[in-house]
């Protein structure tokens, strides 16, 4: 990747953290780091980031599983994908009404079908808008304090 290519992803995954409401604290900055990895990898193409957006999503399910259980967990994940889906229409595909848990196989597959820059921007998008209602139901010090090693190690 060119170096003008890198701050253009730079720009994109800075310009979505804005429209979705970005936390920012520590936390949120390893997650944003994480996604800047992403997208920055020398031959990551959208498997490769589907995987790793499968990777930061099993991480939050772990996180919070314990805490709001599996279908909290799902029906925020559903409610994110319906929501971020206005803006990445593709995401439907890999919405499910009355989830249980969340598909993170089916997000794998639509993302995978995307272009680099799609499965980067609409993933990232997803998690953000993921965040965001995470803390207007917790609270931002306590979704933080749940979320702080999401994506820490990507």
């Amino acid at each position: 990747m060119s170096t003008s290519e890198a701050l253009a992803t730079d720009a994109e995954l800075t310009a979505q953290h804005g429209q979705h409401g970005a936390w920012r604290g520590p936390a949120s900055f390893q997650r944003e780091m994480a996604l800047a990895k992403i997208a920055k990898s020398d031959g990551a193409d959208a498997a490769l980031i589907a995987a790793s957006m499968v990777a930061i999503w099993q991480d939050i399910n772990a996180a919070l599983s314990p805490i709001i259980g599996q279908q909290g967990v799902a029906a925020l994940f559903a409610r994110s994908v319906l929501l971020t889906s206005a803006e990445y229409p593709w995401l439907m595909h890999a919405y499910q009404a009355n989830p249980t848990t969340p598909d993170l196989a089916l997000l794998q597959v639509v993302l995978q079908q995307q272009s680099r820059e799609s499965a980067v921007a609409g993933g990232g998008a997803l998690l953000h808008t993921y965040y965001a209602l995470l803390d207007s139901l917790m609270g931002a010090a306590l979704a933080e304090r749940l979320l702080r090693s999401v994506g820490a190690n990507p």
